[in-house]
């Protein structure tokens, strides 16, 4: 019966997806529709994706030229440029040894690799290489749905309760939107929620299989990697086997050399970081970056996913149980430090593209917390006050989904209905820092500490108010 919601579940899910895939791109989409909806680094992604299918490799030099690119989009991709000499000099210093002419016919993906070899079947669809390569990533998606929802009730959590939170999840914002995008920040997230929940239930079959996910991240996403260092120290930490903890540390010694082995070959250097004025991340931007990324009207976090206001409630029912308190407290470092990678980069919005590009890591990283706490039991009150938040994320979902240009405003989509825009002027906008953003920050921020304290004892609050009416 457990595994039967879980499938039901997990198979909603990708029907939702599904519908509103066939709104984004419709399967028998024509030209001009293969073109629209394209954006930031996602054409790279794809045509790294026709490299490897069709060259095993991934320069792109020969993939431009002969316009592989025409079976996803009829123009060349706008973020070539990231493929050459110039931009290789930004990533590596190093390669100033090499001279142009020994560069000149390379123009590689600077990209991390493992989006475009998790798409590359898509290139075998011809003409329909969007839709596949999108019915890929959700699949993926919903794939690692089920293996949460699996750990979460063998740990003890409800599987109607978890399956609720979980599929909301997948369907608020940025999820929902990423579900169908050739990026890379939502596999990687789900990585990490696999991750995490598999720690909830340690064995050695699950430690090794946690290790060897961890160390997939890197080949997905940068800003993933702090918290996949956390989650590595959490293996560590939790393995108590002797044989095991030989296995996870040679799975995380194997992976390091094999990923610098990677870049050492294509940039001369063991791990390239890109080097721009323009987008470099600096501890200085996170005062501004911080509260741009998570309640800026147009793209902040708890607008998209409202229910991550609960998370610090979440958490100290988790550390109050002392159950699993060493999970708890790398849990709580991977969810602070991707925020503030985030916060302390210049692009935090992640581009052109889909609000919430970075966010959607921290959106999964806040699920084991809120798995636990269900794990703990919540009381009927609680119980909606932790489904309200959700349903308002999910809710944007079913008002978006027919319109997916509303996708990529520089505001939160939801405002474009004409009965929400009086309300828009009273959120915060961190498109400019003075002194009213931040004192109607603060004001929500009121609102939100309101009702998280609320949730977290909602019971006893009506009983003490009870009383003092009473007295």
């Amino acid at each position: 019966m457990r595994k039967l919601t879980i499938i039901s579940t997990v198979l909603l899910v990708w029907i939702a997806f599904a519908i509103t895939r066939e709104q984004l791109v419709p399967f028998n989409a024509d030209d001009h529709r293969k073109t629209i909806l394209l954006t930031g680094d996602e054409p790279e992604y794809l045509l790294a994706a026709t490299s490897v299918a069709l060259d095993f490799d991934m320069n792109l030099r020969n993939n431009l030229k002969e316009k592989d690119y025409t079976i996803f989009q009829r123009n060349k991709p706008c973020g070539y440029g990231h493929a050459n000499l110039r931009y290789f000099l930004r990533v590596s210093p190093a390669m100033t040894n090499a001279s142009p002419e020994a560069w000149l016919d390379k123009q590689l993906l600077v990209h991390r690799p493992a989006t475009s070899v998790l798409i590359a079947p898509a290139t075998w669809a011809g003409n329909k290489m969007r839709w596949t390569s999108y019915l890929i990533i959700s699949t993926f998606i919903c794939a690692a749905m089920f293996l949460i929802l699996y750990t979460a009730t063998k740990a003890g959590v409800s599987p109607p309760l978890a399956c609720i939170v979980v599929a909301l999840t997948g369907l608020c914002p940025p999820s929902f939107y990423y579900a169908n995008q050739a990026y890379p920040e939502l596999p990687a997230a789900m990585i990490l929620a696999c991750t995490f929940a598999l720690l909830l239930v340690p064995s050695s079959a699950s430690l090794t299989l946690a290790s060897l996910l961890i160390a997939l991240v890197p080949w997905f996403s940068d800003r993933a990697i702090p918290a996949a260092a956390c989650a590595a120290i959490a293996v560590l930490l939790i393995c108590k086997d002797k044989k095991t903890l030989i296995s996870i540390l040679s799975i995380f010694i194997i992976g390091a050399i094999l990923l610098a082995a990677y870049y050492f070959r294509r940039f001369h250097v063991p791990f390239p970081v890109h080097h721009n004025p323009r987008y470099d991340s600096s501890l200085t931007l996170i005062p501004t970056g911080l509260p741009r990324a998570l309640i800026d009207r147009g793209r902040g976090l708890i607008w998209m996913y409202p229910v991550i206001i609960l998370l610090p409630v979440a958490f100290t029912k988790w550390w109050k149980s002392r159950e699993h308190q060493t999970l708890c407290l790398l849990s709580v470092a991977s969810f602070t430090l991707t925020l503030l990678v985030i916060s302390a980069f210049p692009d935090w919005q992640g581009g052109t593209c889909p609000a919430g590009r970075y966010g959607v890591i921290l959106q999964w990283l806040a699920l084991p917390a809120f798995l636990m706490w269900m794990k703990l039991g919540l009381s009927s009150i609680q119980k909606i006050m932790l489904a309200l938040p959700l349903l308002y994320g999910a809710g944007q979902s079913l008002i978006l989904y027919s319109h997916p240009n509303w996708w990529y405003r520089t505001y939160n989509p939801l405002f474009a209905q004409p009965l929400i825009q009086r309300c828009y002027p009273l959120l915060p906008n961190f498109k400019e820092f003075n002194s009213t953003s931040i004192l109607t920050a603060c004001v929500w921020v009121a609102v939100f500490a309101i009702y998280a304290w609320l949730a977290y004892n909602p019971e006893g609050t009506i009983r003490r108010m009870e009383e003092k009416i009473k007295g």
